[in-house]
């Protein structure tokens, strides 16, 4: 990783599983801002190589209430203080073990704590810049939702919510393109639909870390 730092770049990142294909080449601001949006920059601070003298304090002053996803808000604020694009290693540099009692994985979020991270998400975002990550912006809000929705699925069947609203209002004024599943969270009013929904893309999720993980031991 050192040997990749050099004042072409502000940023060195390594990978827990190393994508298949090279990451396109990311030559202006707007392609690695949005890269770390959508996570194809991991949001994790392991594995990567910071610019000491970019990092200030406010990118650390995250509130003790936020307990999951500081490092993303951290990352963000990052990214969009760079100059100089990232450089990407292409092998295993950090192991991860799955706990399933530990604190990420115990911790339940809620609306009301997405809506919370929400605000100091768009906060890490320069208001100059927003408009060329809001469908990225979007994609990690419902992804947010999503993670949320097997316990919340009632509360989110009632449409009530502020954060559904402002969701919803996002998806509209930039022509986002839903997936089934955000429809489904977006729209569907059935808390057993939804609930289904996020049991579905859970169980994708650690299938496909237990596939990772059985061929990075071959």
């Amino acid at each position: 990783m050192a040997a990749a730092a050099s004042d072409g770049t502000d940023l060195v990142v390594g990978f827990l599983y190393p994508p298949s294909r090279k990451i396109e080449e990311m030559y202006k601001p707007e392609i690695w801002q949005t890269a770390t949006m959508d996570g194809r920059i991991p949001s994790s601070p392991w594995a990567k190589l910071y610019r000491r003298k970019i990092l200030s304090p406010s990118m650390l002053d995250i509130p003790r209430e936020i307990t999951s996803g500081e490092d993303l808000l951290m990352n963000i604020a990052y990214v969009f203080a760079m100059s100089k694009p990232p450089r990407f290693i292409y092998t295993n540099l950090y192991n991860y073990t799955r706990q399933p009692l530990s604190l990420s994985h115990t911790t339940k979020g809620g609306l009301e704590y997405e809506y919370a991270f929400d605000k100091l998400r768009l906060r890490a975002i320069p208001e100059q810049s927003r408009a060329g990550v809001f469908h990225a912006l979007t994609r990690s809000r419902l992804n947010g939702v999503i993670g949320c929705a097997y316990d919340e699925a009632a509360v989110i069947a009632k449409k009530e919510h502020p954060y559904l609203q402002l969701i919803r209002d996002s998806v509209q004024q930039w022509n986002y393109k839903t997936s089934v599943a955000e429809r489904i969270i977006l729209n569907s009013k059935s808390a057993a639909l939804i609930k289904l929904t996020a049991f579905a893309r859970m169980l994708k999720m650690s299938l496909t870390y237990r596939l990772h993980s059985i061929l990075s031991l071959r």
